[in-house]
């Protein structure tokens, strides 16, 4: 379930990188227009149509930093695992200051790698230029919390519900991290608090379908029964 949310307008700055050619307004309303081209047939997971667009925002735009982010995550969506690795390696190497292509590599290497050391550096990288990213501390919980380290995890998550997002990954995986910490016996009524007071009613809507979504895969738990009821009595 993780990693199967909406595609993410990518909301970092990047620095402008020189182009062979001068760069005018008629070119920006061009990549703009390829740009949701592709955010648009990825969506649809029209995958070859998607790389097919990015390939060509790219030509016009080699540096376009949520075009390289996109062609990493459509040859993620296409099973392409070293093709996108390589992409999502490039898109950082272009723009080493954005915490979004810190944060997604770490979350590649994380979900589809395994290689949890090193999404654990890249998004540590990541929080130090955005240390407001919700998503990164979750990711790092899930990281923490493999790894027997539960009371990083507890911090990291304590810091992301201050700050909640609209990208449904980030509730599928905090849903998925506090019922397996409430499983352990760890105390997470706080957290939800935080996060449904903090949320609005749409962030709020979403953490509630997440925590439905994983209600489906633990019916068989009862502990899990507890969490979900004691997140509507406080919704």
């Amino acid at each position: 379930m993780t990693g199967s949310g909406t595609v993410e307008k990518m909301e970092a700055s990047y620095p402008e990188k020189r182009l062979p050619y001068p760069r005018d307004a008629e070119m920006d309303a061009n990549l703009t227009q390829c740009y949701e081209l592709v955010r648009n047939k990825l969506e649809k997971k029209k995958f070859a149509e998607a790389l097919n667009a990015v390939e060509e925002l790219l030509e016009h735009d080699p540096f376009h930093g949520e075009g390289l982010m996109l062609n990493a995550e459509i040859l993620k969506r296409m099973g392409k695992v070293a093709e996108a690795r390589a992409a999502y390696m490039r898109a950082l190497e272009e723009h080493p200051d954005s915490s979004l292509a810190y944060r997604e590599l770490g979350h590649f290497l994380l979900f589809q790698e395994e290689k949890l050391a090193m999404a654990e550096t890249h998004l540590l990288n990541g929080l130090a230029i955005n240390p407001q990213d919700a998503f990164a501390h979750v990711l790092l919980a899930e990281i923490y919390t493999r790894t027997n380290r539960a009371r990083q995890a507890l911090l990291h998550l304590e810091i992301a519900v201050r700050y909640p997002m609209e990208d449904i990954r980030f509730y599928e995986l905090f849903a998925k991290l506090v019922t397996r910490i409430c499983e352990d016996g760890i105390e997470t009524d706080h957290l939800q608090t935080a996060l449904v007071n903090n949320a609005g009613s749409r962030a709020r809507n979403q953490f509630k379908r997440a925590m439905r979504a994983q209600k489906r895969e633990n019916r068989a738990k009862p502990a899990f029964a507890e969490v979900i009821r004691r997140v509507w009595s406080k919704g």
